[in-house]
């Protein structure tokens, strides 16, 4: 079975692999039933990587037990209660006493961990570079970039496909460009900025998608499958 990422955390691969579930499915899941949580919590999922059998990059989720009997509430009495007794289970291990030694090595450990962490997430920021990156809000996204988190999870799409289901749903124009409305409603942001020398200048607009979006249209989209 999967490792904890933290003593206090599981990991959605696990939860996966403890109910029998496709690790896709389970995100879906998670990201369908994060907008409550944060609306009644105050807090997001925790979001994290993980590198599967080819070295890619996937995502995964971190959650607490909390967490975790909450997303349960969407599982079977069977999946629910694997899940419970997995919780159960950890408690009780992590109760043990350790003697001086073990405790000297868990830490240095757990120090390891943390600077190889945040080695390679320094390397990961290094190598990101995208030649047309604009500014706008943390959470909004390029449709590409959508597209390859998409992907990732899963579900096989390009750029210019997720732009074509868009404009035949009604979202964008012809230009891709968002129609006011799901502006105005949060799922878009249309961003601009001017290009150019002194003397001769134009106006570039792009179009993000919003975190609230991405999760709005994660939804569609595997609904539409």
């Amino acid at each position: 079975m999967t490792e904890l990422i933290q003593l206090n955390k599981m990991t959605s691969r696990e939860i996966a692999e403890l109910t029998r579930k496709e690790h896709k499915n389970i995100l879906q899941s998670i990201r369908t039933m994060e907008p409550a949580w944060e609306k009644i919590a105050g807090l997001k999922f925790q979001l994290g990587e993980y590198r599967d059998s080819n070295n890619q990059l996937r995502p995964e989720y971190h959650l607490t037990k909390r967490e975790c009997l909450y997303i349960a509430t969407k599982f079977n009495d069977e999946a629910r209660a694997k899940l419970i007794l997995r919780w159960e289970e950890l408690e009780n291990a992590n109760h043990k006493v350790w003697t001086l030694e073990e405790s000297l090595i868990h830490q240095l450990k757990l120090i390891h961990e943390n600077k190889v962490l945040s080695a390679k997430i320094e390397e990961d920021r290094s190598k990101v570079v995208f030649a047309d990156a604009v500014s706008g809000s943390d959470n909004s996204i390029l449709v590409r970039q959508f597209a390859k988190v998409l992907s990732d999870d899963g579900f096989k799409i390009g750029q210019n496909r997720l732009f074509s289901w868009f404009r035949e749903e009604g979202y964008i124009n012809d230009n891709n460009e968002p129609y006011q409305n799901y502006v105005e409603q949060g799922l878009f942001e249309v961003v601009q900025r001017t290009v150019g020398a002194a003397d001769q200048t134009f106006t570039v607009r792009t179009t993000k998608i919003t975190g609230k979006g991405q999760t709005y249209f994660s939804k569609k989209l595997y609904e539409s499958k």
